[in-house]
């Protein structure tokens, strides 16, 4: 059942009632459902304080996005700039919602209003508030950058009058992705509607509300984007989201989006293909700055040692399934296509079941059985009923499944379809962190729009991978992909130890501090700092493969390596995500003391964390006549 459209109908039958402008929240709640059962979750309209002279009753400041992407040495450097036009007779503040990468680290913030340029400082959150609030009461232009989750932030732009542009710039540093000798690269455009459950917090509703246009309306914000690719030799760069113009001078490569204005209403993302035998086996980006050295180390363990091995290994496997209303239309299609696929994988040897949840959950069978002819073709026949409707209560469906019997000798794996919009990330990853036990989970994110830092934290805490099936992919070459990746054994238990040029083990601070598991065709990365006399020659990996210990030594002075900015800023992003781990586990006591610690953290390295912001204010008094300032929300754009 197409429920969102459902629930953007019911709220235009409510504008009917209201003076424009109203403003839409993509807050969906059990507890606001109306009497109708079809309804998942709401979408509130309530008048604005304002100028209605916009189109359709929306002040709409948000006009343009543009997007410089310079990927190199397996990093992004992004600069992404945007323009805020005060259309209206009243001075404006703007507060904007947006997505960024999850593992993106904000490097800098500045505003430009007119030929006046305000810089932004980090200062803790409460602190950064009350600087803004302040400026904004004296009438001073001025900006916050406040992160709501790691891959959401809101932008709050103050004072500037009729007729002006305030041009807000934001600068970045992401790890590129890489994968079956390719880098990956991806930049969000908008944020869906999120489902909140009844027992999450009014504030932490607050944190993940935020105004979305209904899907009828064009807000004339548009979007360009241009990538930059130096020393990296690629075959072929490829976008499976978008059309792409692309030309190459030298060992620079530049790409377009081959429409120079685009809507941001899905993830832009780009594949940037290796030549042949042009992997790195290990790969070091070093930036020397005050007070440490800093590098970024990536190593592509040697793949013979699988061995097959785990071809023989018979498998548990049950496939979680998001049917509710947010993956109506290409997203269930494409989640189906993908069940079926992975049917397809399976061994005479192997178990599986399916388990689909919205408002509620039900199983295909009540334990895995085994991939037989006939079960095979019954879960056939039940993927193919299965229909998005219902609002999208995850936590009572993955413990269902958590808890469900394996066989003790087989490989225990969950894989979960969904587009991970809601907004309780927090609860999801304790049930994971407490009950996943012997089992790994790999998440696949769905649709144009998903909730990347749910996907990519689900897949780290559940020992597994994050994979995104993009509109135009195959979904049946990422499923044959994905069981080729998880069914060489992967290296785990692993530790390493930096050593000198005597082999001699060197005390350097590394994140993470415990190593995830790596997988076929992916690299272990950590990120490290020492002082100038630590100068390490050479990184040991050990790990275990299929059971077995192995041990792998990486030469770090004839590594290919590169220099480049912020590494330092990466390490403190690492220390911060470290830090939020362990909160995830705490008790309320030991909570707050590592929300100092990463507000210590966030402070030193100058990064905007869950307890500190950015933020600017200019210097000189902007007179007001009429002592009046308008607020209104920037919506997003409703996901494609």
């Amino acid at each position: 059942m197409n429920t969102l459209p459902k629930i953007a109908c019911t709220a235009l039958v409510a504008l009917a009632c209201l003076p424009f402008p109203f403003q839409a929240h993509a807050a969906l709640s059990r507890k606001d459902l109306t009497q109708e059962p079809w309804i998942a979750g709401r979408m509130d309209a309530r008048p604005m304080d304002g100028d209605s002279s916009s189109s359709d009753g929306w002040i709409l400041p948000l006009k343009r996005t543009d997007v410089q992407l310079r990927i190199h040495s397996g990093l992004v450097e992004a600069e992404v700039s945007q323009r805020f036009t005060n259309d209206t007779s009243h001075r404006l503040e703007a507060v904007y919602k947006f997505p960024l990468p999850s593992e993106a680290t904000v490097t800098g913030m500045e505003v430009r209003i007119g030929d006046r340029l305000i810089r932004s400082v980090v200062q803790r959150k409460a602190e950064a508030r009350e600087t803004y609030e302040t400026a904004k009461r004296e009438g001073k232009a001025t900006a916050l950058l406040e992160q709501n989750r790691p891959n959401m932030f809101t932008v709050s732009v103050a004072n500037f009058a009729p007729g002006e542009t305030a041009v807000t710039r934001l600068t970045y540093l992401v790890k590129a992705g890489f994968r079956k000798g390719a880098y990956l690269v991806n930049f969000p455009m908008t944020i869906g509607p999120r489902y909140v459950p009844d027992d999450m917090p009014s504030g932490e509703i607050a944190e993940v509300s935020n105004a979305v246009l209904p899907p009828w309306i064009d807000s004339g914000h548009r979007l360009s984007l241009q990538a930059e690719i130096r020393g990296i030799p690629s075959d072929v760069v490829t976008s499976p989201t978008h059309r792409l113009k692309t030309s190459v001078n030298g060992d620079v490569t530049t790409v377009t989006l081959a429409q120079l204005l685009n809507v941001p209403d899905k993830d832009f993302s780009l594949e940037i293909r290796l030549r042949e035998s042009e992997t790195p086996t290990v790969s070091v980006v070093k930036s020397e700055i005050a007070g440490g050295n800093y590098q970024l180390v990536s190593v592509f363990p040697p793949e013979h040692e699988a061995g097959g091995k785990a071809l023989r290994i018979p498998r548990d496997v049950v496939f979680l399934i998001d049917t509710s209303g947010s993956m109506d239309g290409d997203s269930i299609v494409q989640a189906r296509n993908g069940l079926t696929e992975c049917l397809k994988m399976l061994t005479g040897d192997d178990r599986f079941n399916i388990v689909r949840f919205s408002g509620d959950f039900s199983s295909f069978r009540e334990k895995p059985v085994p991939a037989k002819k006939g079960t095979l073709k019954a879960a056939r026949n039940y993927i193919d009923s299965l229909a998005a409707d219902g609002g999208t209560e995850m936590q009572p469906a993955l413990s269902h499944v958590l808890a469900m019997p394996c066989r003790q000798k087989a490989i225990k794996m969950v894989i979960f379809l969904t587009d991970g919009a809601v907004g309780n990330e927090n609860t999801l990853f304790r049930i994971l962190d407490q009950e996943l036990q012997d089992r790994r989970l790999f998440t696949f994110g769905i649709g144009s729009a998903p909730n990347e830092y749910l996907m990519r934290k689900m897949g780290e805490l559940g020992h597994g991978q994050a994979r995104f099936i993009r509109s135009e992919e195959n979904v049946g070459e990422v499923m044959s992909e994905f069981f080729k990746t998880v069914a060489a054994p992967a290296l785990t238990d692993i530790r390493i130890q930096w050593l000198d040029d005597k082999d001699q083990p060197l005390q350097l601070e590394t994140f993470p501090r415990v190593c995830p598991d790596v997988f076929h065709e992916r690299p272990l990365q950590v990120v490290a700092r020492s002082d100038g006399e630590a100068d390490p020659q050479t990184l040991e990996v050990v790990g275990k493969i299929g059971g077995e210990e192995v041990n792998y030594h990486f030469d770090l002075a004839q590594a290919a390596s590169a220099k480049a900015g912020a590494i330092d800023k990466l390490f403190g992003r690492a220390h911060i995500d470290e830090l939020m781990f362990l909160q995830i586990r705490s008790d309320r006591s030991e909570y707050d003391k590592l929300g100092e610690e990463i507000a210590e953290v966030s402070l030193a390295h100058q990064l905007v964390s869950e307890y500190t912001s950015r933020v600017a204010v200019e210097e000189r008094l902007v007179p007001q006549p009429d002592g009046k300032l308008v607020s209104v929300p920037v919506p997003n754009e409703f996901p494609d």
